[in-house]
């Protein structure tokens, strides 16, 4: 799991202290997430570079999750908290049977309990990292992104001003 804090922008504080706290979380929640997802991008296109693999079963492990906790504390619902990280993915197939009866399998697809393996390594395994390089290079980047649909959205709800 990688994490990037955003602190200290003067036009993105102003902008939101104009809003409800509802409002700044919602527009908050929506930028942080957006933002994520092009670290989440780059780890995807990274772990392709440095492995090689027929399943598909790690990138499509790799995932944007909203952290309830972090370090065991939890975490207001005023601020919006969200990861890249590697996880269990389970899905729902529906299948009809024989007789017509409709059957709900529900199954892991995709186990991202060995990226820890891969980004660190271990004795036997010499690390690639992709989760913590993917944060380091596309860091600017999620933050224009997370900046510029700060103020969109913002300029949006207080009719431009």
């Amino acid at each position: 799991m990688v994490e990037v804090e955003v602190t200290g922008q003067k036009e993105i504080q102003r902008v939101m202290n104009r809003l409800s706290e509802d409002l700044a979380v919602k527009v908050t929640r929506n930028a942080v997430r957006g933002a994520t997802k092009i670290i989440q991008k780059e780890a995807i296109r990274i772990f392709h570079q440095k492995w090689h693999t027929r399943s598909g079963n790690l990138e499509e492990s790799i995932k944007v999750v909203k952290r309830k906790r972090i370090d065991g504390e939890r975490v207001s619902k005023h601020t919006p908290t969200y990861a890249v990280m590697a996880k269990r993915v389970w899905k729902r197939k529906r299948y009809k049977d024989s007789s017509g009866n409709k059957i709900t399998v529900k199954g892991l697809v995709a186990d991202g309990y060995y990226a820890q393996f891969l980004e660190y390594g271990t004795s036997n395994i010499v690390a690639k990292p992709f989760l913590r390089p993917a944060a380091e290079r596309k860091k600017d980047e999620a933050f224009v992104y997370f900046k510029k649909e700060i103020l969109t959205e913002a300029k949006k709800i207080t009719g431009g001003s």
